[in-house]
């Protein structure tokens, strides 16, 4: 019993850190340029990003 949920502590840990892997190369590979588009506080003003390939140097 105690590794029937060992195995799954384990999965659950592997597909987190997968998760958070590729999250962290998104924002490796892509920069992100957002405008703010209006004042925070007002109800509809919303960001406008663009993603932009990095070039290679």
């Amino acid at each position: 019993m105690k590794l029937k949920i060992f195995r799954w502590v384990i999965v659950v840990v592997l597909v987190f850190g997968a998760f958070i892997l590729g999250v962290e190369y998104q924002k490796f590979t892509y920069l992100d340029a957002c405008l703010d588009m209006g004042e925070k506080s007002q109800v509809g003003s919303h960001r406008i990003c663009v993603l932009q390939d990095q070039q290679p140097e």
